[in-house]
């Protein structure tokens, strides 16, 4: 049948369709894949407001929204298209791919999961779909979200509220002050709940779904006609639609995401990147070796490592896994002391619970330098067009370690812990539902020092929030160190390499105090020799310390891998702002159960509270005061500061006298007054972070004012 109505198909049945036919959603042809029946619903074509409003005059933001679902924008769909009425099936995948890649496994019906992108692009291509007259595709995230709202404007197709009643996802983190609801702990079968307006079903949550779009950090330059945005460089693509293990507010129709765990986290992307490693080993002549395979806390880590570990097996390797959940810093040192031909850490640090990631460490246990990540990169881009994943495997029986004590030994060798008991300290530690658990306490508890502990049992979801020892974080608890009877509350973040203090007055100790803390104690006290490094974005009061001691400072790039760098040539004492230290005779990684301890020692042999040690040691050495502002700012702006900033070249900036300018990451002003601000984009959000030191804290809220002011003149 024919048709010429501008809503419907030109065609109607389609020549391909198995079945067809019309209910109260509107028309659907049924398609017949490896004998499973297959229904797609025609969506009209029309146009509809994209992304979600922001806070305007007579515009109420959207609850719970986020930037990059912006700027809203008008989108016409001038084509009408074919959608699949559900996600795609763990029947039809095995049916077609002829493996079943999913955790959830209880209904052929659940949708097929851990999946990446390129998986997605491997099953629209395969023989069976690729030789039939079907052109099969993902949708444009455009064409996603025009079907997910189905004529709607609201943050869900049926309003602006959300029940586990509704969709799947988890109901103890409700959206916009809702109600709690159902937590289910996995996926449910594809038609569980009713299905939109236009026969869609479980357009929220349950599984992330997948769009041909690339990643872009929002919608500036975006197309207008429901095109797939394909243009760019990033080598992520859009996610829509949220999933059982994640929050309510990311199942609305606006929502878009990047990189997640079970989506381009995958056992198969995980073994092409073990394989990669693998290959660089043999090139480095490492592969005699064993190689270390650890984990943190997160959703499936341990299952994830277990792959792994028969990955590294099936090509020829030995493996040793560690015996639990262990802080990357401890891995560091099992490096060494295997003498492995190094570790990979299955860890996305202090980065919130739906993340995932896996680190390298070499044989020299820090931090895998440039040349080394690249040419891991180089071998998995070679590897992939012909890489066939092996099977899954997720329990390892092989051979195991426990590294607790050994570490504990290595810790005597640095820390006088007969001196942590003289100072009477009874300890709150946070490990934030992280792998620290059982390593700081344990250690300052054999030490003789009475600790207690919370936030210890293992949560895949730290708690709802980021396991990260910020001042936000961990400031809040300062009431419980009263309650507690605890003179100092410790903070490390999800795989204990960073850190965090608080006193009982609520006075936050970061790496910035700690670090020239710690650098005048090593020196004056234990009298170490050696270099002091930091980071460029760290303050400068380990300047003072250096030069009162006559010692080289040495500043570096951002990142731990350059003062780790430093480290392994001797310096005594390396660190970064963002809550990583290290010192000499410790492994050139950043560790934050030994930057604690150090700190307690510190306090203990000097008899005297950490505020008070600081307050004095600024006395000696001069105040200092420091922020960093993270500023929201799309790539086309970043691009404009950073071309601004490249080509300044006046002997002042925001009203101050320039004395130095360094551009070894960044952009870098020292004004003739000592203070200083740096700028340095975010190589992964739509941001730029400034760096702010001066003496006190009313200089530093002016100097904050005058370059922020600066900075909105530049990207205008």
């Amino acid at each position: 049948m024919k048709t010429d109505h501008p809503k419907l198909p030109h065609t109607f049945p389609e020549s391909w369709a198995h079945s067809y036919g019309q209910d109260d959603y509107g028309i659907w042809h049924g398609v017949y894949i490896e004998g499973i029946e297959v229904r797609f619903r025609w969506i009209p074509p029309g146009e509809f407001m994209m992304g979600s409003p922001e806070d305007k005059e007579k515009q109420r933001a959207e609850p719970e929204r986020l930037e990059r679902e912006g700027p809203q924008h008008r989108v016409t769909i001038e084509q009408g298209f074919w959608l699949a009425e559900t996600t795609c099936t763990q029947e039809l995948w095995q049916a077609v791919m002829g493996d079943n890649p999913s955790r959830y496994k209880d209904d052929p019906h659940n949708p097929v999961e851990n999946i990446s992108w390129e998986n997605t692009q491997e099953f629209l291509t395969f023989r069976t779909l690729r030789e039939s007259e079907w052109k099969f595709r993902l949708p444009s995230e455009a064409e996603w979200e025009y079907a997910c709202r189905a004529g709607s404007k609201t943050a869900f197709w049926w309003g602006d509220d959300l029940t586990t009643d509704q969709a799947n996802y988890d109901g103890n983190h409700p959206y916009n002050k809702g109600r709690k609801g159902e937590f289910r702990e996995s996926t449910l079968p594809v038609k569980s709940f009713a299905p939109n307006p236009w026969g869609l079903y479980q357009m929220h949550g349950n599984i992330w779904e997948w769009c041909q779009d690339r990643w872009h950090d929002d919608y500036r330059g975006a197309p207008d006609n429901g095109k797939p945005w394909e243009e760019g460089d990033s080598e992520y693509h859009v996610c829509r639609g949220g999933s059982w293990i994640f929050h309510g507010r990311r199942l609305r129709s606006a929502y878009r995401l990047r990189g997640i765990i079970a989506d381009d986290f995958t056992y198969d992307n995980v073994a092409l990147v073990g394989t990669a490693i693998w290959h660089y080993l043999k090139e480095a002549g490492q592969a005699a070796k064993p190689v270390l395979i650890s984990y943190d806390c997160r959703f499936a880590a341990e299952a994830y490592a277990a792959h792994l570990a028969h990955v590294i097996v099936r090509l020829g390797g030995k493996v040793v896994v560690v015996d639990g959940p262990c802080p990357t810093p401890v891995v560091a040192f099992g490096v060494l002391h295997l003498e492995a031909a190094g570790a990979i850490q299955l860890t996305a640090s202090h980065n919130p619970y739906y993340y995932q990631g896996l680190k390298f460490i070499p044989d020299f246990a820090g931090p895998a330098m440039p040349e080394t990540t690249d040419r891991i990169t180089q071998l998995i881009k070679e590897l992939a067009p012909e890489f066939e994943p092996p099977a899954l495997l997720t329990e390892w029986n092989g051979e195991t370690v426990s590294l607790r004590e050994d570490y504990f030994a290595h810790l005597d060798k640095i820390v006088n812990a007969h001196s942590l008991v003289s100072g009477g300290w009874r300890v709150l530690y946070n490990p934030m539902h992280g792998v620290g658990t059982g390593y700081l306490d344990g250690y300052l508890e054999r030490a003789g020092l009475e600790v207690i502990t919370i936030n210890g049992a293992r949560d895949v979801y730290f708690g709802g929030g980021m396991p990260d020892p910020s001042p936000d974080n961990l400031k809040p608890l300062a009431a419980q160190l009263i309650e507690q009877d605890c003179q100092v509350l410790i903070g490390t973040d999800g795989d204990a390499d960073r850190f965090g203090i608080v006193d009982p007055e609520g006075h936050y100790f970061s790496a910035n105090h700690a670090l020239p803390m710690l650098a005048d104690y090593l020196i004056s006290y234990k009298k170490l020799t050696g270099d002091l490094v930091r980071t460029v974005a760290t303050s400068h009061l380990l300047d003072a310390i250096a030069a009162h001691y006559d010692r080289r400072l040495i500043e570096t790039a951002v990142g731990f891998k350059y003062v780790g760098a430093k480290l392994r040539e001797g310096a005594m004492i390396g660190g970064e702002e963002s809550g990583g230290i290290s010192v000499k005779g410790h492994m050139p990684e950043k560790d934050g159960i030994l930057a604690s301890v150090l700190m307690l020692e510190l306090a203990a042999t000097r008899g005297d509270t950490l505020h008070n040690l600081y307050q004095s040691l600024q006395a000696e050495y001069g105040s200092c005061a420091f922020i960093r502002v993270d500023q929201q700012m799309p790539d086309e702006q970043k691009e404009r500061l950073f071309t601004e900033l490249a080509s300044h070249d006046k002997d002042t900036f925001a009203g101050r006298k320039i004395e130095r300018r360094i551009k070894i990451d960044g952009y870098k002003l020292v004004f003739e007054d000592g203070s200083w601000a740096m700028m340095r984009a975010s190589g992964t959000e739509p941001l730029v972070r400034v760096y702010l030191e001066a003496a006190t804290p009313d200089a530093l809220a002016k100097l904050k004012k005058q370059v922020l002011d600066e900075v909105k003149k530049l990207t205008r």
